[in-house]
């Protein structure tokens, strides 16, 4: 047997797309034919604000119409994570081992940063800026989460080893939680990595 600690600095990128309904009217247009309008998209890890320009390119509307919009955002975190495990050899025969990991730890959500980078609507508008004005809110920025893993590695000598690790990490509390919705957060790590003793 024996008990490992770790401390380690995560950066998760991910993307989400949302589809909003909004009204043009071009009457309320400015001089360069468009209209703003404020959204609430989701994600998975909670709501956000944005801010888009539709541009009317189609002269022959010139009633309210509505639109559909697909939004297309991207999305990075920051974690902070340390745990502590104890490890326990299960199997070996000659250069072979196997040995398991069960332990615990807590990850702190240090930053979160959105983009909406694209977005299209219906033919006859064009799509023109389009910013973040509100990021998630309401997450948890600590939580605690169990893991287990299993390693096997081959030991050729006394000073060289090759190790191959598979470990799955599940929270125990959601990292968001709003109304009637949540997000629950596992990870799976596969490493492969060398060993010298000296």
């Amino acid at each position: 047997f024996s008990l490992k600690t770790h401390l380690s600095y995560e950066r998760i990128n991910f993307e989400s797309g949302h589809n909003s309904s909004i009204n043009y009217d071009p009457n309320a247009e400015g001089d360069d034919h468009s209209n703003e309008f404020d959204l609430t998209m989701a994600s998975p890890i909670g709501f956000l604000k944005s801010n888009i320009s539709v541009e009317r390119t189609n002269d022959g509307i010139t009633s309210p119409t509505d639109l559909i919009v697909d939004l297309n955002n991207s999305h990075q975190i920051t974690n902070l994570d340390g745990g502590l495990s104890a490890l326990a050899q299960i199997f070996q025969y000659a250069n072979f081992s196997t040995t398991l990991e069960l332990g615990g730890g807590v990850q702190y959500l240090g930053n979160i940063k959105n983009d909406l980078y694209q977005f299209t609507t219906s033919d006859g508008f064009n799509s023109k800026s389009a910013m973040i004005t509100e990021d998630q809110n309401e997450l948890n920025n600590i939580r605690p989460y169990a893991f287990a893993g299993l390693q096997t590695a081959y030991q050729w000598s006394l000073k060289n080893q090759i190790q191959v690790q598979y470990q799955f990490k599940q929270d125990l509390q959601n990292i968001y939680e709003g109304g009637d919705f949540s997000t629950r957060l596992n990870r799976q790590q596969i490493s492969l990595s060398y060993k010298r003793n000296f």
